[in-house]
């Protein structure tokens, strides 16, 4: 390691977040784009979509990989969300699209899950006095209430009668872009995303399957997954650095939110498709991603990282002529298809951050939620309370209701508290408590014992 600071520290005019991305996020993002290619080579694949966001560099960087190893696939970036897929998918769910917009997240309010349901303001105050909660319309729920909401809200034919109407509307343009993007063609085809819950996969299969009539299955590469969804076939979910039975210890030391807030595109998020002309196109949020300068850097690092990476493999060995080989010459030697590389640069980064990192990286915009309403800190500022609440014994307790104390959530705790300073050490042993507990219950109930 200190071999490898030397030659940062060597190189003129990057930026303290330079070094960061290029450290660690740009050998993640190859290593995963490489194994993405090598598998679906071995699967007979010839076609790649990439979905958006998250999908921008990974093409990116498979682009480049799949010319230098002699790799033939078409390769395609596909302008989707979670909610341009499921405005279109509800119709086809009846009263079982509650287990869609019923979802968890930070800080989610009846109001913003109505809002999923593409409802207008007018409909979700209609539907939140037939639910019982015209006087919570706008406060937070927790985790028990959203799962009770799931029954209230199938058991309101008003509701679905909205959702039904909405998602007709945009159905067909929503077909027809799919349609026009050849998801409906029989070419060997996978996707690639950073995953999570697989839910988009089942979303495009569902909808590209009642398009033609037959079932159309689909294969998946994705970064990482913790779950899948219900009647989902394991062996077409593709995980390359977490995967839904085991990796508990990745898991704890890995932040998703931090991972999409850095591996993301300049866009703004897909809304739905209209059609002009002939042509069906995507349309966005219209205000782009908050970080877009820094995406485009992103890409811009990620570049030069391939450009000596390649240049690496081509010469087989030491070549002062590479740009920038002095600085990449130890990542080249321990990037590994069994991801250990990878491991070590994001458990260090994500899981124990230190403070200059947890400042740089921080202060990134994101939002968990599957519309983007409320943008926040990737690492929410954390003060004294907020730090003690978060603690094991704290947390579990007000979790059950046990404590009246409000939990401020973070979508990188790890780096809220690096932040925050104090006894970085014993707050971070606290969270990875916390986190395998979670991991651990979660496997036994669904193990049934």
């Amino acid at each position: 390691m200190q071999a490898l600071e030397k030659s940062i520290a060597r190189q003129n005019g990057l930026s303290d977040y330079d070094r960061i991305f290029l450290h660690i996020f740009a050998p993640s993002v190859t290593s995963f784009a490489k194994w993405a290619l090598d598998k679906a080579h071995s699967l007979g694949i010839r076609r790649l979509y990439f979905l958006a966001r998250d999908g921008w560099l990974l093409q990116y960087a498979a682009e480049i990989l799949a010319e230098d190893a002699g790799y033939d696939f078409e390769m395609r970036y596909l302008k989707v969300s979670r909610y341009s897929l499921r405005r279109a998918q509800y119709r086809l769910l009846g009263e079982k699209c509650v287990e869609l917009i019923c979802i968890g997240g930070i800080d989610i309010s009846f109001q913003k899950m109505m809002k999923r349901a593409a409802l207008t303001e007018e409909e979700a105050r209609h539907v939140a006095e037939l639910a019982g909660f015209g006087e919570q319309y706008l406060t937070p729920l927790n985790y028990t209430q959203i799962q009770e909401l799931k029954k209230v809200l199938a058991g309101i034919p008003a509701f679905l009668e909205y959702v039904r109407i909405h998602s007709e509307e945009c159905y067909d343009n929503t077909i027809g872009y799919l349609t026009q993007e050849g998801m409906l063609e029989e070419i060997p085809y996978a996707l690639v995303d950073s995953g999570w819950t697989g839910t988009i996969q089942m979303s495009l299969q569902q909808l590209v399957s009642a398009a033609l009539g037959r079932e159309r299955k689909m294969e998946g590469f994705y970064f990482g997954l913790y779950e899948l969804p219900p009647k989902a076939e394991p062996g077409r979910y593709h995980g390359y650095y977490l995967t839904p039975k085991k990796g508990i210890r990745r898991k704890v030391k890995f932040s998703v939110c931090l991972f999409e807030t850095v591996c993301s595109s300049p866009a703004g998020m897909t809304l739905g498709y209209e059609k002009k002309g002939e042509r069906y196109l995507p349309r966005e949020n219209g205000r782009g991603n908050p970080n877009q300068k820094t995406m485009e850097r992103n890409r811009e690092l990620l570049g030069q990282y391939l450009h000596a990476y390649t240049g690496c493999l081509r010469c087989g060995s030491r070549n002062h002529d590479v740009l920038f080989f002095d600085f990449f010459w130890g990542f080249f030697k321990g990037v590994q298809e069994d991801t250990a590389f990878v491991e070590k640069l994001l458990k260090l980064c994500m899981g124990t951050p230190v403070k200059e990192e947890a400042l740089l990286l921080g202060e990134l915009l994101f939002c968990d939620d599957v519309l983007e309403l409320q943008l926040q800190k990737v690492a929410a500022d954390w003060g004294i309370s907020e730090i003690k609440n978060q603690r094991f014994i704290s947390k579990i307790l007000i979790k059950l209701n046990r404590k009246k104390e409000k939990l401020k959530e973070s979508g990188w705790p790890e780096g809220s508290i690096a932040k925050a300073g104090g006894t970085v050490r014993g707050n971070l042993r606290q969270e990875r408590m916390y986190k395998y507990f979670m991991y651990v219950r979660k496997a036994l109930c669904k193990s049934g014992t």
